[in-house]
């Protein structure tokens, strides 16, 4: 009976040891962020949010400090949501390791029906390994109120990463474009 105890904190202890590896390969680094805001399956936000198929794509280039927080350096013109750093960090085990990340939009961002008000903090999740992200898309929530006490994370989108690699921090600008597969 002990030794079954024993065997369970040794092998929670390697998977914490794993998660703070798999930090400490991402942190110091930049990563591209193709955020892209919409109506998707499943989520919550009310029926007239995204309902026309509008779709906004936002390139962000994040530096991932080795403290925990993320630091927006650049994002793609022509939409200025004013990102502000948020935090990050590596939970799950192994293989279900996945990235977390938050960020508040300062200004927020309104695209026809698409649009989040200032000060949305937004949260982003994928799988990871190593210092490899996921090439499926990860998802973008936000946290808000139902009723009166009730508080849900509601899907607004989704996003891809890849590592940053140019160093003129030039990002292609931000675009708008029709997708109706996720519009009832």
């Amino acid at each position: 009976m002990r030794s079954c105890s024993v065997l369970r904190l040794a092998a929670a202890a390697v998977l914490v040891a794993r998660g703070a590896a798999v930090r400490s390969q991402l942190a110091g680094k930049r990563f591209r962020f193709n955020l892209d805001f919409g109506r998707e399956k499943n989520t919550w936000m009310p029926p007239t949010w995204a309902s026309s198929g509008l779709r906004v794509e936002v390139p962000v280039l994040l530096e991932l400090r080795p403290d925990g927080t993320t630091f927006p350096v650049a994002e793609g013109a022509f939409l200025d949501m004013g990102m502000q750093p948020g935090q990050w960090t590596v939970d799950g085990s192994f293989p279900n390791e996945r990235f977390r990340a938050s960020a508040v939009l300062a200004n927020g961002y309104e695209r026809g029906d698409n649009a989040l008000p200032p000060e949305t903090e937004l949260f982003m999740a994928i799988p990871v390994f190593n210092d490899q992200f996921s090439s499926r898309e990860g998802t973008l929530t936000v946290l808000q109120r139902r009723w009166v006490f009730r508080e849900e994370r509601r899907i607004v989108g989704v996003f891809s990463v890849a590592p940053w690699e140019s160093e003129d921090g030039l990002l292609p600008t931000a675009r708008t474009y029709n997708d109706l597969r996720n519009v009832e």
